[in-house]
């Protein structure tokens, strides 16, 4: 029942932070990452999702890391969860 409750209002977070990022009411980003960690923390697929989008979207990827940064340890921890594992080939140094 608890899962349900959380991930609706992470669901809820979400939809009020997307709206705000269009309005000049600050607080806009916070309120989406909040919610995303909420819907993150609920559900695999989510987290999943979100990892092969910040993968293929290094831009969206530092934006997350900057909203991580900001939400402190706690908060910013299911976020971290999904940052993208680095490519070993591509991470080599060829001499």
């Amino acid at each position: 029942m608890m899962r349900i409750i959380t991930l609706i209002t992470g669901s809820i977070l979400l939809v009020l932070g997307i709206l705000s990022l269009a309005t000049p009411i600050p607080g806009g980003i916070l309120v989406l990452a909040l919610g995303a960690g909420m819907v993150i923390c609920t559900s695999e697929t989510a987290a999943s999702k979100l990892c092969e989008f910040r993968t293929t979207h290094p831009r969206a990827n530092r934006t997350i890391v900057w909203m991580e940064s900001k939400m402190g340890e706690r908060l910013g921890a299911p976020l971290r969860g999904t940052r993208p594992i680095p490519d070993p080939i591509s991470s080599k140094t060829v001499p």
